[in-house]
């Protein structure tokens, strides 16, 4: 397993979509309900996500400069392993990802399929 983060500085919009672009597809989801695990999130939209990431950003105590605005995170597995891991596991792994990164944070989490690798992105 490997674990990449990304800080965005602007552009949480532009993130969402391109994380859910491919559940969003018809022609790019092998499944029939896609896979989301959302975390302190109420809405049902990528939209509506869109609008409580921004919200949560005007709520900032300390502001910066250069303080980034959201963090896109890949945890991604070897292509060997495909077959093996379950949407449950999935679940399970983005949920105790979540435990440990901070459970007080916004979460959306999808899975990409679009490669070789299986591979969540919040």
């Amino acid at each position: 397993m490997i674990i990449k983060n990304l800080t965005r500085k602007s552009g949480t919009g532009t993130l969402l979509n391109y994380l859910f672009k491919y559940i969003t597809n018809k022609d790019k989801i092998s499944e029939n309900k896609p896979f989301i695990v959302r975390h302190n999130i109420r809405s049902n939209t990528i939209q509506g996500y869109i609008k409580e990431f921004e919200l949560n950003e005007k709520n900032r105590i300390h502001k910066r400069k250069d303080q980034p605005a959201v963090n896109h995170v890949i945890i991604s597995w070897s292509n060997k392993d495909a077959d093996k891991l379950t949407n449950n596991m999935l679940r399970d792994m983005a949920k105790m990802f979540i435990k440990i990164r901070g459970e007080q944070n916004l979460y959306v989490i999808t899975k990409h399929i679009d490669r070789s690798h299986i591979h969540l992105q919040h």
